[in-house]
């Protein structure tokens, strides 16, 4: 009784991590003699195309490029864990760009900043670091990309998907 209530257990965890974790369901199922050459072709070719895009869409939302290679890498590496769809394609898109570039330069026009952060001890007062226009957007769009994934996963884990059809 309790060896077949561990097993259902089990059972159950299992269903669990393999309906929100796809990368347990094809990763068992990969081919690595008929897939990775095909793979590895693909991944360069999207890299190529990925790098500069995200690049680009780093200057919409009024950002330093270099943090249009995090974005190129970053929802890669994600979705490989958490996406079930082998052939979406995933990266910046200039609608998302546009908005997000949009928020941040609303935010920085209504609610400038510019102060330094000071370290204080016994004996000297220093300062660290100034928060400058470039940080402060960065703060920003990084805030409204980890806020729009949090909610977004919330929703996934919670079966609510379906909605965002609807947006």
């Amino acid at each position: 009784s309790s060896e077949n209530s561990d097993r259902k257990k089990r059972n159950l965890t299992l269903f669990f991590l393999k309906k929100h974790l796809p990368i347990l369901v094809w990763l068992s199922n990969y081919k690595i003699r008929n897939f990775l050459l095909s793979d590895i072709i693909s991944g360069l070719t999207v890299g190529i195309m990925n790098i500069p895009q995200g690049m680009a869409y780093a200057t919409i939302v009024s950002l330093n490029p270099i943090f249009g290679l995090y974005n190129s890498l970053f929802p890669l590496l994600v979705y490989g864990i958490l996406g079930s769809s082998k052939h979406l394609a995933i990266g910046a898109i200039a609608i998302v760009s546009l908005l997000s570039g949009n928020v941040v330069n609303k935010v920085v026009s209504e609610h400038p900043i510019m102060y330094p952060i000071i370290n204080v001890t016994d004996n000297s007062t220093e300062i660290i670091d100034v928060i400058t226009d470039d940080k402060y957007r960065v703060v920003i769009a990084s805030t409204l990309a980890l806020l729009v994934g949090l909610f977004q996963f919330l929703m996934g884990f919670s079966g609510l998907g379906f909605v965002s059809v609807y947006f």
